[in-house]
């Protein structure tokens, strides 16, 4: 997902919520010594007039303890919560993909916008 500021203020994407997770939280995935390592994060920076990208092994958003699983093909509703611009809601398009952290081409479902 690429979130792009218009503005001429940087902004900061605070929360994330879905109506099929009990629980969404931003994440970050580092390499920490050759480990690679999740973390939740309170916030991401979107700069002024730039762009922030949410991918796998970077910035991505989690959704824990789903409540509807999402199949391939399918949309669902992501909100996300930006301190100025307040809540800005996309449609989230579930798309294969091979990404793997460990390097590996693997299929998985990820989820787009």
């Amino acid at each position: 997902m690429s979130i792009i500021n218009h503005g001429n203020i940087d902004d900061t994407l605070i929360a994330v919520h879905s109506p099929i997770a009990q629980v969404a939280e931003l994440h970050t995935l580092n390499n920490n010594n050759g480990l690679m390592q999740m973390r939740q994060v309170k916030a991401i920076n979107i700069t002024a007039n730039q762009q922030q990208q949410l991918a796998p092994g970077g910035f991505h958003v989690m959704l824990v303890n789903l409540t509807e699983v999402p199949t391939l093909n399918s949309h669902f509703p992501l909100t996300l919560t930006f301190k100025h611009a307040g809540d800005i809601t996309v449609s989230v398009a579930v798309k294969p993909a091979t990404y793997t952290s460990n390097g590996h081409n693997e299929q998985q479902n990820v989820l787009h916008h």
